[in-house]
């Protein structure tokens, strides 16, 4: 027995019937390699709604928990406890209320750089405990391994994906937000703001209310990174492989 508790989902009878007669056709190995994949797909949403807003998606995150929606173990059962919502409900009310002020905005998004990062590991590592297993039993699927996971493994993938993307978002509506300082001298920034609001909490419902969304919306996604990164590499071999132009002779 590994560590009960760590990642282990509630079981639903229904998907049991479902999802095990295609569980069971499935190496226990890659049952968990593909719980793990999925699991982070499915908390993608989550990490880059922490980008926009970190509180937004952590009081939705909450909610979840609290009403039974997600079961991410008694490790993080604490997101769901009412000293939690009261904390992220009024962090929340002040995140949204001064990013609708100029230069108080600025501010709010100075403070909230490291904390988006701790925000965007917490909601990984959160939807990643809710997900491993796909809620097949394990009297049913017959593979205890695909319900568990090693807090090291879970809290590295939930730091380098979930905080790094919640970083990177950050910092990309960071840049957004000077341009509009520097373009509109700041009169369109509450406007910006409300955008990056509204995606945010559209964000953080679509990850915890339609986890099949965030499957979709990612493989696009997945794609057009691949051919990014494919371009520039062909690009660099290109520049590489080009001889330099001959020196004049110096006369």
């Amino acid at each position: 027995m590994g560590n009960p508790g760590i990642c282990r989902t509630h079981v639903n009878p229904i998907r049991d019937r479902i999802v095990a007669p295609y569980i069971q056709a499935v190496q226990p190995d890659t049952m968990s390699f593909l719980s793990i994949v999925v699991a982070v797909v499915l908390g993608v949403g989550l990490s880059a709604a922490a980008g926009f807003r970190v509180f937004v998606p952590l009081l939705g995150a909450g909610i979840a928990v609290r009403v039974g929606w997600l079961s991410p173990g008694e490790s993080l059962a604490w997101v769901g406890s009412t000293s939690a919502l009261v904390a992220f409900g009024l962090a929340c009310l002040v995140e949204l209320t001064g990013s609708l002020i100029p230069a108080v905005d600025h501010a709010i998004d100075a403070i909230a750089a490291p904390m988006s990062a701790a925000a965007g590991s917490i909601l990984m590592a959160v939807q990643m405990c809710d997900q491993l297993g796909l809620g097949v039993s394990e009297q049913l699927a017959g593979m205890e391994g695909a319900r568990e996971l090693s807090p090291l493994v879970l809290w590295s993938i939930a730091i380098i994906v979930g905080g790094g993307l919640a970083l990177g978002t950050h910092a990309a509506a960071a840049v957004g937000r000077v341009g509009s300082t520097v373009s509109t001298a700041g009169l369109a920034n509450p406007i910006y703001a409300a955008a990056e609001s509204f995606t945010s909490v559209v964000a953080t419902v679509v990850a915890i209310a339609l986890p099949a969304c965030c499957l979709i919306m990612a493989l696009p996604m997945t794609i057009v990174l691949v051919l990014i990164v494919l371009r520039r590499r062909k690009a660099k071999r290109a520049a590489a492989a080009t001889p330099a132009p001959p020196s004049s002779p110096s006369s």
